[in-house]
């Protein structure tokens, strides 16, 4: 691979791609990356993003993520990790518990997830000054230029 070599990279988007899990492991000297965009790929699990001390920024939208995918988020290796986005994966309430003790974990996305209200009011209870997005925001109304 490629990218294994490029160790002083801050920021690598792989969206679309078929990147696994066990791709990521191809990154694992990539001390410097502190966002990681991988939108629409194929990662299963976090278990290969702990080698990444500085990751502040982790985008998963649409990959096929699970709870247990989640569980490795409670290592030491995600204490920098500030942004999650987890739009359109298979987490529930369960995945928001590996979820909780992240130290500086400031933003969290969780639309189209089988997450629940009470799954939110709970980790809401243990992590309040997280913000937790659940829902789309709603549309705005398009103006009519017909209409004035």
């Amino acid at each position: 691979v490629h990218l294994a070599g490029m160790t002083e990279l801050r920021q690598l988007t792989l969206q679309g791609t078929r990147v696994t899990s066990a791709g990521i492991v191809q990154l694992k000297n990539m001390s410097q990356l502190e966002n990681l965009n991988l939108s629409l790929s194929q990662v299963e699990s976090l278990e290969t993003c702990r080698t990444l001390p500085s990751l502040k920024v982790l985008s998963l939208p649409k990959n096929p993520i699970t709870d247990a995918g989640l569980r490795p988020a409670a290592d030491p290796g995600f204490a920098a990790l500030t942004a999650l986005n987890l739009f359109g994966t298979k987490i529930t309430d369960e995945g928001l518990k590996s979820l909780r003790d992240l130290p500086k974990l400031k933003q969290l996305t969780v639309i189209e997830t089988g997450v629940t209200d009470a799954g939110v009011a709970e980790f809401k209870k243990d992590r309040p000054s997280v913000s937790l997005v659940r829902q789309r925001p709603p549309a705005r109304p398009r103006p009519n230029p017909a209409k004035k």
